[in-house]
């Protein structure tokens, strides 16, 4: 890799143990879920402040190492966000 950061926004981050079909992942996409089964990591991004990230299914706590210049780093936004 080339240490290159994403210039994007990412609304939360969602590992599964299991493979999820397209019309899966497009049901639950715009919801956050409550329970952690088949999920290995659940990262939320909705921690209001600061610059750790909870992982909702146990994994640990994460920092934000990074964030787009001129922006303050400890803002966090609430729900979903489209373009």
């Amino acid at each position: 890799l080339d240490n290159a950061k994403f210039p994007g926004v990412i609304d939360e981050v969602r590992l599964w143990g299991v493979a999820r079909t397209q019309s899966q992942i497009r049901q639950y996409m715009s919801l956050e879920i409550e329970t952690c089964d088949s999920i290995i990591s659940y990262l939320r991004f909705n921690e209001g402040t600061g610059v750790q990230i909870y992982d909702r299914c146990g994994l640990g706590t994460g920092v934000l190492e990074s964030y787009v210049p001129g922006s303050p780093v400890e803002d966090w936004l609430n729900g979903w966000i489209s373009n």
